[in-house]
Formats: structure tokens, sequence, C-alpha cells
């Protein structure tokens, strides 16, 4: 992503066919998310027929769902394009649950990296034979090992609980991963449906018809209601405890929000979780970081040398650009197809609302851009963050100011060297800049 690996998980978008004509501030349906490639200057692009890097609210697939809340995912990445082969392995999931629910307990094969972005509740999982609970609030990030038993609660009266998550299976290599429920009856069935009578009845040393009792009454769903009465005595119940809570083995949650930011201008502002935060991440190669700019801001054109992000966004409105060499006029084109000189690239363009999701590859310059109207919230996981590091094109500290003077001038064939100088000198910002119309508009101030 375009911040500090700009990692850039959720949903309420739609898709449009319309080419994309109109500012942000259009009158356009906000529920309509359109997105082309190659924008022109002040003309009508042709339609293009697939954008592989931006997703679609469509393209969530329910995992599971009932009056209480509901499982959300995207595809499998690998199977939506052959430019995300390269992050296949990785899933990206969100979650809902209504004040006073709770999550049946069950464990995935996968390992599994969650970030609240809305309400508050816990986490509760079993590590070597201890219930470990964890509080839960807006801005927390939280990772659950694989094969771990885990359920969450919302014990908020008025609130939903809503998690953007990040799934890295363990069991295929194809990025499948499944749920496995140790509670519930017939929805959801539990993994001791696929075991015989005679097994059960050797295994909890009970009859039969007890077992069907307990494991096949449960009809109400993954997320079910609870009142308050059981709310508060499982709150009441070990799993806080002090001891728990310090243990180094058991971690704690990272609030994004509460801390001290990485990097902080009077544009925005971006704060990162990685392994020196959280060593869970570390064992994954994976980072999480929140960008928060300020409307009319931008992030200054950058890339990721070796990461992929993928962004989420948990607030405001906005857009991305980014500059992509495998796109076509038409489509995917493969470098094969086309020699070194004839490579184009094509800007990938997409208007940005709460819940967008898109994919920015290693490589891949890309700015994101605030609505004047309000602030642009992106949450972002970097993925294969050893060894990356993050280069800016614009700014301040872009690349072009550490090269040799004789080399830019080389490079750029303009007959005044000290008018490159006069261009790259100008930007006395860096990291998050103003963004076109604030810019604009300042300027359009200081004239008059």
């Amino acid at each position: 992503m375009a911040l500090a690996s700009l990692l850039i998980i959720l949903l309420a978008i739609s898709s449009s066919s319309a080419a994309l004509t109109e500012p942000l501030a259009s009158t356009a349906n906000p529920e309509v998310f359109p997105e082309y490639l190659g924008r022109g200057r002040g003309r009508r692009e042709e339609e293009r027929e697939e954008n592989p890097y931006v997703f679609h609210s469509d393209s969530f697939r329910t995992r599971a769902s009932s009056e209480a809340g509901e499982i959300r995912a995207l595809p499998n990445f690998g199977e939506v394009s052959e430019l995300l082969e390269g992050i296949r392995k990785f899933r990206v999931t969100c979650i809902e649950m209504k004040p006073n629910t709770v999550m049946l307990p069950h464990y995935i094969d996968a390992t599994w990296i969650l970030y609240v972005t809305r309400g508050r509740g816990y986490i509760a999982y079993v590590h070597q034979n201890e219930l470990v609970k964890r509080k839960l609030e807006e801005g927390d990030v939280f990772g659950v090992p694989s094969g771990h038993t885990f359920y969450l609660v919302n014990n908020d009266d008025h609130n939903t609980l809503r998690i953007a998550s990040l799934v890295r299976p363990v069991s295929t290599v194809r990025g499948e991963y499944q749920p496995f429920y140790v509670a519930g009856g017939r929805n959801p069935q539990t993994v001791y449906s696929a075991f015989s009578d005679d097994v059960l009845e050797a295994a909890f040393n009970t009859n039969v018809q007890q077992l069907e009792r307990i494991f096949g009454g449960h009809k109400s769903g993954v997320i079910i209601h609870a009142n308050e009465e059981q709310i508060r005595e499982m709150m009441r119940k070990r799993g806080f405890s002090a001891g728990s809570m310090s243990a180094p083995e058991h971690p704690k949650p990272f609030n994004l929000r509460n801390q001290k930011p990485d990097f902080e201008n009077e544009n925005g502002r971006f704060t990162i979780a990685g392994p020196k935060n959280y060593p869970f991440l570390d064992a994954l190669d994976v980072s999480v970081g929140l960008a928060d700019l300020n409307p009319g801001s931008m992030t200054a054109p950058s890339l990721n040398s070796k990461s992929t992000s993928i962004g989420i966004v948990t607030n405001g409105e906005g857009r991305i650009e980014m500059a992509c060499p495998h796109l076509g006029q038409h489509g995917w084109s493969s470098p094969r197809e086309r020699g070194d000189q004839d490579i184009t690239y094509q800007r990938v363009w997409a208007k940005l609302r709460t819940g967008s999701v898109y994919i920015v590859p290693a490589g891949h310059p890309i700015t994101e851009i605030a609505s004047t109207n309000s602030r642009l919230q992106i949450l972002w996981f970097d993925l294969n963050t050893r060894g990356n590091e993050r280069q800016f094109l614009a700014g301040k500290n872009n690349v072009l100011n550490t090269l040799e003077r004789e080399i830019r001038q080389l490079s750029f064939n303009v007959p005044r060297g000290e008018e490159i100088e006069e261009v790259l000198q100008a930007q006395k910002d860096q990291v998050i800049l103003r963004g076109p119309q604030r810019r604009s508009r300042d300027e359009a101030r200081s004239s008059s």
C-alpha cells in the first residue's frame, strides 16, 4: 500500500458498468463501486473488462450466516487472476456480530490475524489446556494459531462487533481452509458427527442416546444470541486473571489506534504493527498498518520492494491510482508477449469507500487520495515483509533526489539541468502530501 508498506478486509460496494468520468463528489449512488483502468485526462476512456486488483461486495462469499451475524470471505486470490497467484495462500475474511452474541467454539486449519474495525468484545482460546481470554476493542490486532479452539463474544449491549482478518491456511497449498466445530449440533455440525456411534460411546464413556441429545440439538447457526446474564457470567469466569494476562506465552492484543504514529504530519499519519510489537506476525512474515489521511490529502506515490499489500478501507472515501505493467489496453498480457521497450504502464484507478478491498503487488507504485469531504482510513496487511523496503517516487524523500545530479540530467535529457532540480525540490512534504484538489484550493487562496 502507499503507507509504510502501506498495507493496505470490508464489505458494501456494488459493481458498476459505467465508465469513470465523474469526480468522487459526484451524485452517483453511494453503493456503486465503479473502477476502471487508465482513466484519461478530460476524456472518456474505453471501459476495461476487468480490474483484478479491486474487489466488490459481490466478490465476498458467505461462509456462515444467522440472524445474529455472519462470516464472509473473498475467494482464493489465485483463482481470481494469474496476477494474484503470489498471494494464493492468503485469504481475507470479515466477521459481523450483533450485540450480545457468541460465535460457537471451533478451530480452523489456518493461522488467523484479526483487526477490530468497530465495536468491542473478547476472544477466548485454548492454549496448552488453559483457557486464555483477551478483551478486544476498536483498533486491536490479535492472532490465533491454527488448530487452537476459540470463540468470540460481543458483550456490548448496543454496538455491532466488526472484524477484518487475514487468514493463512496450513493444510492445503491452494489457499483453502475450513472451520472445525467442537460445539454445535445440526447447524453447524460438529466434528463428532463424522465418528461412528460405538467410537463416540467409548471415547466419552456414555451411551449414544445422551450423545445424540448433546450433539444433535443445536440448530441456530454459528453466531447466536446470548442473554445479558450469560454474558456477565462468562466475563466473571476464569481466563482474565492477572497471571494469565502477564504470561509471555499468551500475547495480548496490540492496539494500532493507541500507539504513537510511526509517521505524522499535518496531512495525516500512519502506524505499523510488526515483529517488534507482535512476534506472532514475525512467524508469518506479515505486518499490519493503519493509515489515516486527512480530507484532501494523499500518500506520496511509492512502492514496496518485496511486499504485496492488501488494503481495506475501514472508513471514509477516496480513490487509488496505481501503475501496472501487466495490464494492456484490453486486459492482462504476459511479459513474454512484448519486449522491454514496448512496456506501457496502465493506470489502475478505483473509487474507495468504506469496505473497499484492493491489492498492491510488489513493485507497483500507488497513491491513495482522500476525498475533500472526509478522512480516509485504511487498514493494510503487508505480506512477505522480511527484507522489504519502501521507496518513494515523489516527496522530499523521493528516490530521484538520492541519485547523482549528472544521472538525473542524462536520464531526463532536459537542456536546463536546473529545471530538474527545481521540480524535485519543490515538494517540501514527504510520505503524506496535499492531494490534487486541496493543492489547487490552497494555491487559489494564496493567489487571491
